[in-house]
């Protein structure tokens, strides 16, 4: 099954020497997703890979989390 392409804030993106990640939110939790990033522009950057559209994703704080971290959403943004 095809990856599809979303596009979602730079700041989503963690890099690590893995690869690129972004954290998915579900349920007051968040999960580390593997992506690929197959372009960037301004501060939006287009990826592939485990998250789909729909998907709430982190864009600051990261560096604080890990894989199935429990979390309080204090600011979100659409």
């Amino acid at each position: 099954q095809a990856n599809s392409v979303i596009v979602v804030p730079q700041t989503a993106i963690s890099y690590s020497p893995d690869g690129a990640a972004v954290f998915v939110v579900q349920q007051n939790k968040v999960y580390l997703r593997a992506v690929q990033v197959i372009a960037r522009e301004d501060d939006l950057a287009a990826v592939s890979g485990a998250v789909k559209s729909g998907d709430l994703v982190v864009i600051a704080g990261q560096l604080s989390l890990y894989d199935g971290a429990v979390i309080k959403i204090n600011n979100m943004k659409q």
